[in-house]
């Protein structure tokens, strides 16, 4: 299973996690910010490979995470899109279970 989201680029950010931060990004609130903040680590072709309720939960995920980082090892660094893709969908379900996405 994939430990994490490609960040865009192909690189690795210094701290991607703590640019996300911003008053406008709140616990488990699915905002402009969330998805701002997620294309920092998802790209979109790997966003596009998920349900629409998986893609919302990891933009939740992305954006809770975002003051500390402590979940990043979930999303921080999944292959490209069309690798290990089947594994993708699952995690994105257990998290939308896991946060109670609708």
């Amino acid at each position: 299973m994939p430990a994490g989201v490609t960040v865009q680029g192909g690189g690795q950010s210094s701290s991607p996690v703590a640019a996300c931060s911003s008053p406008t990004t709140t616990a488990l609130g699915a905002s402009a910010s969330a998805a701002a903040c997620t294309s920092a680590f998802v790209t979109a072709e790997n966003l596009a490979v998920l349900s629409e309720r998986g893609r919302l939960a990891v933009e939740k995920l992305v954006a809770f995470d975002a003051a500390s980082g402590d979940q990043e090892h979930v999303y921080g660094n999944w292959p490209e899109a069309g690798t290990d893709d089947e594994d993708k969908l699952q995690l994105a379900e257990q998290v939308r279970i896991n946060t109670n996405t609708s």
